[in-house]
């Protein structure tokens, strides 16, 4: 490691040196989490340094830092200029591509050799100099050069697609916000062209004609012709189920939760506030205790997913389970949902709406997660 970059630490900063409005973001350990490609800035302390020697400790974007303390081998890139190095980080000065050594220190086989070579007790510790004899084969500068440029490009698509992503989410969010009213109103901020009458509230299970929950298979093993659908099958208002149970079962002990098209789950225990649409593509399938079976309901069903998954209901649910072993809801208090809802038609616009921005925001994710595999595939192949 020493011949691939200049290795140093930061300032050993105490309390009193830190003031609200400096101009210099100090950046320690913390400043590091998993699975971040650059500094965390959303939190610390920060400093003014005007003309003093600690100017030598602003970091730059030829930097790679490298967490020496708790969890050790951690590494993060340098993007922005205001910021300053503590001690107790390692930062690497590249004297070849930047790119190709963070790729290179972010890479597993770095990571746990620091784990290896860390020492203490509760908190872990790494120094300079076991940084700086770390050992790997790496190609020539010339390599190095085009591996960096071919991993920054697929790290530059990742940032993008990300960045996609989360303004769909905030989007999604502001939607939800101003198409839906405000607690104790009727009408909702902004709406499509047309309507003008005031929202009605009705409870979920006066207007629905089944609410009822799954049950407990007596086959464990997981094996069998129908799909059994559990919370942690629930992802964005799909069903991408795993286990299955026999065909006998389903049409026996466990026929009073066999699944319907349409049918709206809703998690129950343990990660509350999941929702899917059961599509045909997953049937036969039945379900388990954790989830609510909603049936034959009187509202548009991408209106009424797009309500249950909504801040109205998390917030119903923050305030209402009940604590035992695990978190979990009744299938009374399910029923009891108020949903606040235009007349039809409205709903039915509503629901095309959010439904396409939901498409979106799975495309989105599907495509980063794509990438992000893509980045690993070639980790794996292009390092020793």
């Amino acid at each position: 490691m020493g011949e691939l970059g200049e290795i140093t630490t930061g300032f050993p900063f105490k309390s009193n040196d830190f003031s609200d409005d400096g101009s210099y973001l100090v950046i320690t350990n913390a400043n590091i989490q998993s699975n971040l490609n650059i500094v965390d800035s959303s939190k610390g302390n920060r400093i003014s340094i005007g003309n003093s020697e600690l100017k030598k400790y602003i970091l730059n974007s030829r930097d790679v830092l490298i967490t020496m303390d708790g969890t050790v081998g951690r590494t993060a890139r340098v993007v922005r200029q205001d910021q300053i190095l503590a001690q107790r980080v390692a930062r690497v000065k590249a004297k070849n591509s930047t790119d190709f050594l963070y790729h290179f220190l972010s890479h597993t086989s770095f990571f746990n050799a620091m784990i290896n070579l860390s020492h203490g007790g509760t908190i872990k510790h790494i120094s300079l100099s076991e940084i700086s004899n770390y050992t790997s084969r790496v190609p020539n500068p010339s390599e190095q050069n085009q591996i960096g440029k071919i991993l920054n490009t697929v790290d530059n698509l990742i940032t993008l697609h990300q960045r996609k992503l989360n303004l769909l989410q905030e989007q999604k969010k502001s939607l939800l916000q101003k198409m839906f009213p405000k607690k104790d109103e009727k009408i909702p901020e902004i709406r499509f062209n047309g309507f003008t009458d005031d929202w009605e509230q009705r409870k979920l299970g006066e207007y629905t004609s089944l609410i009822t929950k799954g049950t407990t298979p007596k086959n464990k093993t997981g094996i069998g012709e129908v799909n059994f659908v559990k919370v942690e099958n629930l992802i964005d208002k799909k069903i991408y189920p795993v286990q299955h149970i026999t065909n006998e079962e389903h049409e026996n002990h466990l026929k009073r939760s066999q699944l319907k098209e349409n049918d709206i789950l809703f998690s129950i225990a343990g990660t509350l506030g999941r929702t899917a649409i059961v599509d045909k593509s997953v049937l036969p399938a039945n379900t388990n205790q954790a989830l609510s079976i909603i049936r034959g309901f009187s509202w548009d069903i991408n209106f009424l997913i797009t309500y249950l998954s909504g801040p109205a209901v998390l917030n119903y649910i923050r305030k209402n389970p009940t604590v035992g072993a695990q978190p979990n809801l009744s299938l009374k208090q399910i029923s009891d949902l108020d949903i606040v809802g235009p007349k039809q038609l409205e709903q039915s616009q509503l629901g095309i709406l959010f439904k396409i921005v939901d498409n979106l925001i799975t495309l989105h994710q599907r495509k980063l997660d794509a990438l992000q595999e893509h980045k690993k595939g070639l980790l794996q192949k292009m390092f020793v």
